[in-house]
């Protein structure tokens, strides 16, 4: 089983360029969330980056019952190996946006 800080990781979510989305069980509240894991890299610079922005985008002050929650942003061991960058935020398990989009 994966994990990364205090969050074991449960199944994958999805996947894209700048890492992988878990679900995962907050290790306080025992509520279902959400962790995405910043992929490691040789470009360090690129996922810092990416990292700082989705950080900035989520915490930008939105309160609204369809925007997802940022919880907690952080650096910790991944699998107890390298540090990765993640982000903890609620979870939405409603299936695909594209879906219930294109209903």
């Amino acid at each position: 089983m994966n994990t990364i800080g205090d969050y074991k990781l449960e199944e994958v979510l999805g996947k894209g360029s700048f890492g992988t989305a878990y679900k995962a069980i907050d290790p306080f509240t025992f509520e279902p969330v959400c962790v995405k894991v910043f992929r490691s890299s040789t470009d360090y610079a690129e996922v810092k980056e990416s990292f700082r922005a989705e950080v900035k985008a989520a915490s930008a002050g939105f309160d609204h019952d369809n925007v997802i929650r940022m919880k907690f942003a952080g650096k910790a061991k991944f699998n107890k190996n390298e540090d990765r960058y993640y982000i903890v935020s609620e979870l939405a398990d409603n299936g695909e946006l594209f879906d219930f989009v294109n209903k």
